[in-house]
């Protein structure tokens, strides 16, 4: 018997970069995402002073509730008083809550058919933020905070 869609880990990845590309492209200037890289540096951002995000995929469960964690690291150099980290924070948490809803849980949407210009919503997963880590250095003088999403949603198995 096959995986439902709905958990397809594919689907879960998918989704989540679609989520950060929509929410990221509207800020100028733009934000580079990093996906799985660790803190490693952005190659056109090396030499410059700048700021990005880098978001690794963590645990994945599927059952009659799907779960899976996303570690989202606020970077930046050359950050003296950790304002620029402070900022991607605020926009990560931000965006990951939704003060219209009655418990302020961000909906977030899971698509199948990415590839192609029919996106199907198959679900939708609620977003907790778990963690925050306080601010961390680098050993190359990067910047950077943890935001760990606890992400659920109703699962088929």
């Amino acid at each position: 018997m096959p995986l439902p869609d709905i958990s397809k880990e594919i689907n879960f990845k998918i989704s989540v970069r679609k989520f950060f590309y929509d929410i990221i492209s509207s800020f100028s200037p733009s934000i580079p995402l990093l996906f799985d890289t660790g803190l490693q540096v952005p190659v056109d951002l090396e030499s410059e002073a700048s700021r990005w995000l880098t978001i690794e995929f963590g645990t994945f469960i599927t059952g009659v509730v799907n779960e899976a964690l996303v570690d989202v690291y606020c970077c930046a150099r050359k950050d003296s008083g950790s304002d620029v980290v402070t900022e991607l924070r605020d926009i990560v948490v931000e965006n990951f809550t939704d003060s219209t809803q009655p418990d302020s849980t961000r909906r977030i949407p899971i698509y199948i058919n990415l590839d192609t210009s029919e996106e199907e919503i198959i679900g939708w997963m609620i977003a907790d933020i778990a963690y925050q880590s306080p601010y961390m250095k680098a050993t190359d003088g990067t910047k950077y905070k943890l935001v760990t999403i606890n992400l659920k949603w109703g699962g088929q198995y």
